[in-house]
């Protein structure tokens, strides 16, 4: 009851601090907008929990629970009692009866972490030989199965989870010192880029460079559910350039592309959004598009943008961007 109530002091200061954008769902567990955490926050938070706490290696929340089995079992739980703990069937055959009438008339239980098929069962987890948690760095993963690789599905290669995820989002506005050169200089400060363009910027970027500096393609169209590669969740996201057209969709919710709408939902999510937007003063002068920078700083982006400077130095150089891009999880 305690943990509960800290955490609803937290949900009430979230709640103050979001202000227009909350969005009361009445749920526990949320965003620090209010809306329903999906797998890809879960991911997220583990890995900026896990680099604070310096433990190296890939790891995956599932893992938690392989971890929970064993530090049971060394403190001597029933391997029962761990059993129904960890969601899985207490030992013994079921009755001929009992199965054969729910297989007909039940349909099957919802599956969730805790009811799903690991590799390999709590009880067979729990019946190894007993080991201390100081032995665990040294285990091999034959023998306790704790870690398991993360894969793309689809893919032979390890997902690499050394940095922070970069959302790179780009639009058709010229760049001086280079899209690819931004790539590397966030790749310097650690990120892990992924690129992102509306159908405009497209022309205005080499897609084939840029996939072979990120290693991920250029993405600026929908994917239908069960094609492509999913991308890994987003730490932060890099609007630049963004244009004049861009940056008013994004302010005003008219995510007719798949770039925009990308921004609208990471918005939505509550992941850290900068905006580098990039237009002939001409268009900037315009009174929507000051209205549109004012709405997108109120939502709690930040918009790196000079009105007064001049039109050839109005986009900023990719030192100052990248400064001011999020403090990293890993370098915190």
């Amino acid at each position: 009851m305690t943990a509960l109530r800290e955490h609803r002091r937290w949900q009430a200061q979230a709640r103050l601090a979001a202000g227009p954008l909350w969005q009361d769902t009445g749920l526990v567990f949320i965003t620090s907008v209010g809306t329903p955490l999906d797998a890809s926050h879960v991911r997220r938070d583990f890995r900026a929990l896990r680099k604070k706490a310096g433990i190296e290696g890939v790891w995956a929340p599932r893992e938690l629970r392989h971890t929970f089995v064993s530090v049971m079992s060394v403190s001597g739980v029933p391997v029962e009692e761990i059993a129904c703990l960890a969601g899985t069937p207490a030992p013994g055959p079921p009755r001929p009866s009992t199965a054969m009438s729910s297989a007909r008339s039940s349909p099957p239980a919802p599956t969730s972490w805790t009811r799903s098929s690991p590799r390999r069962s709590a009880r067979e987890i729990a019946s190894h030989n007993p080991v201390t948690v100081g032995q665990w760095p040294s285990l091999e993963r034959d023998l306790l199965p704790i870690l398991e690789s993360l894969r793309h599905p689809g893919r032979s290669d390890l997902v690499a989870d050394d940095g922070d995820v970069l959302y790179l989002v780009v639009s058709g506005a010229p760049a001086p010192e280079g899209v690819p050169a931004l790539v590397a200089a966030c790749q310097a400060a650690g990120w892990r880029v992924v690129v992102f363009s509306t159908p405009t910027g497209a022309r205005f970027i080499d897609p084939a460079e840029l996939e072979r500096l990120t290693g991920e393609p250029v993405r600026s169209e929908y994917r239908m559910p069960g094609t492509g590669a999913p991308v890994p969740a987003a730490d932060a996201v890099l609007a630049c350039p963004l244009t004049f057209n861009s940056v008013n969709k994004f302010a005003h919710g008219h995510a007719d592309n798949f770039a925009v709408g990308l921004l609208c939902e990471m918005a939505g999510y509550g992941v850290p959004v900068v905006v580098v937007p990039h237009c002939k003063p001409q268009l900037a002068s315009h009174p929507v598009f000051g209205a549109s920078l004012k709405t997108l700083r109120a939502m709690g982006v930040r918009v790196l943008f000079d009105p007064g400077a001049p039109y050839e130095r109005r986009l900023p150089p990719w030192c100052e961007v990248v400064d001011a891009l999020p403090v990293r999880a890993g370098a915190a």
